[in-house]
């Protein structure tokens, strides 16, 4: 009887060690790791061939046809970076300082002592494939690398150029940004802070 006891502990107990081994990975892999993805939201999933392979737009089309899937964009290492549009909001100047010189600047910024802080780190890029014709108000989609897509009450803002930033902690060195001047193509009917930009880009 001892002998029994002590058989059907060791099965219990090899069980649970068994389980708890299967569920480890998931104990892990249930939290995102911020060195690998920024944008940590809970609806996000990543998928990507085995030979490293790009995106078509069939395979798009695809993903989209599932049950559930909101959007589908091929630029998800971009998902990762986050944009500054709007100055006073997004970001701010503070003069009279040396600050760390961004890659891709215009040359009146990387004079002077011109430092730029990042306030809102909650916008993330995310390129055209999230959107149609039939979202635009306004205007058209993206045509060329530096044209961009966004909400705005003023449709007379179509063709204007405004200054982005752009920042990636987990791609770019902490202390590097990118800031390039940006042309704005259609305005979006529904109200949002998201802007979409070109695959190019």
């Amino acid at each position: 009887m001892f002998t029994s006891f002590l058989f059907i502990i060791s099965i219990v107990s090899f069980l649970l060690i068994g389980e708890l081994h299967l569920q480890s990975d998931d104990i892990f892999t249930k939290e995102y790791s911020q060195a690998a993805f920024r944008h940590k939201a809970p609806e996000r999933l990543i998928a990507a061939h085995t030979d490293d392979s790009e995106i078509t737009e069939d395979a798009l089309d695809e993903i989209r046809k599932i049950p559930y899937v909101k959007t589908a964009d091929s630029c998800s290492y971009a998902n990762d970076i986050n944009f500054y549009i709007k100055q006073g909001k997004d970001y701010k100047f503070i003069y009279g300082q040396r600050g760390i010189k961004g890659f891709g600047q215009t040359t009146s910024e990387s004079e002077g002592g011109k430092l730029v802080s990042f306030l809102d780190t909650s916008h993330f890029m995310m390129s055209d494939d999230n959107i149609t014709e039939k979202d635009l108000a306004e205007g058209n989609l993206p045509q060329s690398r530096n044209e961009i897509v966004l909400y705005s009450e003023d449709k007379n803002i179509i063709g204007t150029i405004i200054p982005c930033y752009f920042t990636a902690a987990n791609i770019w060195d902490t202390n590097e940004y990118y800031q390039a001047d940006l042309k704005i193509s259609g305005i979006l009917k529904e109200k949002t802070e998201q802007v979409y930009f070109s695959k190019e880009l």
